[in-house]
């Protein structure tokens, strides 16, 4: 390998833990409670009060990694934490929204898998993936457009239609990775999620780059 793309290569990877770390820090409630209590339906009220974070954070997240596929620029604090508070009303809002819905559902394949009832239970975790789709659609449109949150919550269904592809890839990638995550922490606690962030931008930044020259937006 030679020296340059060595230090390139290093350098992304120094780039993503620094992300990692500020989005471990705006989640810090959420990631305390799993140190502390095990989750559990028992517990479910305090693990989604504590994911509330999820949102801004998210957004935040597609945000610095799509700014740095479009023009390079990973100058990490300035624009994860611009990001975070220029989007963080919506992006507080859109997260509620859809983390009412996850918890639904996923309270609903708990349900399912305590009675053994396999096909509701495939049913509702394809719902999940619907939902995160449109959810990581969204977010990523709002992290990198300027608009109002009725316009927003309006796109859904046309970008779900435009790019459904681009948006399965993304969903099923995510929770493959945060599934693999969870059974190594040590990975997700260094670059995990930066990494999924990346993974998931590489295509939902062509998206947006075709929303871009479909509506004349910047």
């Amino acid at each position: 390998m030679k020296v340059s793309n060595l230090y390139t290569l290093l350098t992304k990877l120094g780039s993503l833990f620094i992300l990692n770390l500020l989005f471990l820090i705006s989640n810090l409630p959420l990631f305390i409670l799993f140190l502390l209590i095990p989750f559990s339906l028992e517990h479910i009220l305090f693990f989604f009060l504590a994911s509330l974070t999820l949102g801004p954070s998210i957004t935040a997240l597609q945000a610095t990694v799509g700014r740095y596929l479009r023009e390079q620029d990973w100058t990490i604090w300035k624009t994860y934490f611009n990001d975070y508070r220029q989007n963080f009303r919506q992006a507080f809002l859109l997260g509620l929204i859809f983390l009412t819905l996850f918890t639904v559902i996923f309270v609903d394949i708990l349900f399912h898998l305590e009675k053994g009832n396999g096909i509701m239970m495939l049913g509702m975790g394809l719902l999940l993936i619907l939902v995160m789709m449109v959810y990581l659609g969204q977010s990523a449109v709002l992290g990198r457009f300027e608009m109002k949150f009725i316009n927003l919550m309006k796109i859904a269904p046309y970008i779900m239609y435009r790019h459904f592809p681009r948006l399965f890839l993304s969903a099923s990638s995510l929770m493959i990775l945060l599934a693999a995550l969870y059974y190594l922490p040590s990975i997700a606690v260094l670059v995990g999620f930066a990494l999924c962030g990346y993974l998931m931008m590489k295509e939902l930044n062509k998206m947006l780059k075709n929303l871009a020259k479909e509506f004349q937006i910047e």
